[in-house]
């Protein structure tokens, strides 16, 4: 089977390094959209009642939750993506239907990349990727990484090459050359933290680049490119979003952030979410704004106390909201974000950390929610604010 939602990060074994260096968010990109990485080969693999227990030379397992892909295995069943149910440092197990007893073959494992993501161009520290999910709308991402402390990304409606395409969104009227996805504060080869995740036909590239100066700055507002979920019971082709900044570094990253209450800005030292064009299909390149259902329009998640301070007063909750999009000309509600939830209630950062992992409940049982931190006022601060993804899924 293939798992709909996969969550990678750096701390990953064998996970490529993201840098002050051009190039670095393309390797990234490369090892999570297209390779995979951590790739070694099994000792043994034996199975007993459903459990496959997987052996590795010591400091080679893999991360509980993680989805691999086992390859090389007689019996076939155990070939494919798996679900890590539990690791140590020698090994670790997954659920099969594969009959009992040892696996023969030349067996690998790596960290599996996420589906249905293809790099169509590219160029000298550039690459063009489209989602070839049947149910994508086929608009392309173009990342140029020929830079040091940031990429310049763009979406587009069609291209011919890595460098040539029509309905670029956002056009260079409303900010020259694209928009910015930061890697570090600085340049140089000091590593910084990131964070991956996606499904088919929508990614989220965290980077934190304020940890190239402090490790403690792990923060890394929402931005990503993709299929939204629409609202539109017909449909909308164009529900497409990127979001990014208006600057290598800058100073209000929380405009646009699809974590976050605040508008498009696509002034300097700001940041934007746009698609390639309205829900009606006219025009070109159209802000669209993220508010959540259920909080302050301008608020930040985790610090918003509209529902109170968590844990509940009353029956200790933790409570999340989903995100969507209006277009800015009419505030009318356009489409979900995929797998990202703002918490309207405050004090969040005083119980659970960047990078922590909760478990839902309810409706939401069965899931497992990252933590990421968040703050107003540039990188170089601690978190002062908690959003949360869903890394399981299914986010559709």
């Amino acid at each position: 089977m293939i798992y709909p939602v996969k969550y990678l990060h750096s701390a990953m074994r064998g996970a490529p390094v993201l840098s002050g260096t051009a190039g670095s968010l393309l390797a990234v990109l490369d090892a999570c959209l297209g390779t995979g990485f951590g790739l070694t080969t099994l000792p043994s693999l034996t199975v007993s009642g459903g459990v496959a227990t997987a052996t590795v030379d010591a400091g080679n397992s893999f991360d509980e939750g993680a989805i691999v892909l086992i390859d090389g295995a007689t019996p076939g069943a155990l070939n494919g993506e798996a679900r890590v149910l539990t690791t140590t440092s020698t090994g670790f197990t997954f659920a099969t239907s594969a009959p009992d007893g040892p696996a023969t073959g030349t067996i690998t494992a790596k960290y599996a990349p996420i589906h249905s993501w293809a790099k169509i161009y590219a160029d000298t520290n550039v690459a063009v990727w489209q989602s070839q999910d049947p149910q994508a709308n086929g608009h392309l991402l173009r990342v140029d990484d020929s830079g040091t402390t940031a990429a310049r990304v763009r979406g587009y409606e069609s291209m011919t090459d890595a460098n040539t395409g029509t309905g670029p969104f956002p056009t260079d009227a409303q900010i020259s050359g694209g928009g910015y996805w930061g890697k570090s504060m600085s340049a140089g080869s000091t590593a910084v933290k990131w964070r991956l995740f996606g499904d088919g036909r929508f990614i989220l590239p965290l980077t934190c680049p304020g940890m190239s100066q402090n490790a403690t700055y792990d923060n890394s507002h929402a931005r990503g490119f993709g299929d939204l979920v629409g609202l539109a019971p017909g449909g909308d082709q164009w529900a497409t979003v990127l979001s990014a900044f208006a600057g290598a570094l800058p100073s209000n990253p929380q405009y646009g952030a699809l974590s976050q209450g605040g508008v498009s800005n696509f002034g300097s030292g700001y940041g934007f979410a746009v698609a390639p064009r309205l829900f009606n299909g006219a025009g070109g390149s159209a802000a669209i704004t993220p508010r959540p259902y259920c909080g302050s329009s301008t608020g930040k998640s985790g610090s918003d106390g509209m529902m109170g301070a968590f844990p509940g007063g009353i029956d200790g909750r933790l409570r999340l909201s989903p995100i969507y999009l209006m277009e800015s000309d009419n505030g009318l509600p356009r489409a979900d974000v995929p797998g990202v939830f703002y918490c309207p209630q405050s004090g969040i950062v005083n119980y659970i950390k960047p990078g922590g992992m909760i478990e839902g409940s309810g409706a939401y049982a069965g899931r497992r929610f990252v933590a990421l931190g968040v703050v107003y006022n540039g990188f170089g601060y601690a978190a002062d604010g908690i959003y949360f993804v869903d890394a399981t899924g299914p986010w559709r």
